[in-house]
């Protein structure tokens, strides 16, 4: 069993604090606008919210059928992307999973996700098919 450490060094050099829950490696990492969110992404299958002011694991997000491999937040912080999922960043509940009605541009696993500055798109980069994949991110509606 894997018990996964995220390790928070000052600039010094000196290790602050840790954090652990994953139980397999970490294939991704993103900031929340606010820097006191940290999102992460695993071969465990699940996305973990981290609260790095009160040193905490916050939320679990999943579970998924394979590993994350990807996790970015809107440029606003209101929502996370994970894979082919949108969550709600506050709240962790899961607002939209994209599917082909909502394709764009281009049509596997997601490598990379993205969003535009203007958070109205979302691009996904499915590495087993070297495509990339560009979704309406909006409006997000609302799940009861």
């Amino acid at each position: 069993k894997i018990n996964v450490l995220f390790k928070i060094w000052d600039t010094a050099g000196k290790e602050q604090f840790q954090l652990e829950g994953h139980k397999n490696w970490i294939s991704m990492v993103a900031f929340h606008p606010n820097n006191v969110l940290l999102a992460s992404a695993s071969q465990d299958k699940s996305v973990k919210l981290w609260d790095l002011n009160e040193k905490k694991e916050v939320a679990t997000l999943g579970p998924y059928t394979d590993t994350v491999w990807a996790v970015a937040f809107s440029p606003d912080g209101a929502v996370l992307a994970s894979g082919h999922t949108i969550w709600d960043a506050q709240t962790g509940q899961e607002l939209l999973s994209l599917s082909p009605q909502r394709n764009i541009a281009g049509g596997g696993v997601s490598g990379q996700v993205a969003f535009s500055p203007d958070g109205y798109r979302l691009a996904v980069v499915k590495s087993l098919s070297n495509e990339v994949t560009i979704y309406d991110a909006t409006p997000l509606p609302e799940k009861p």
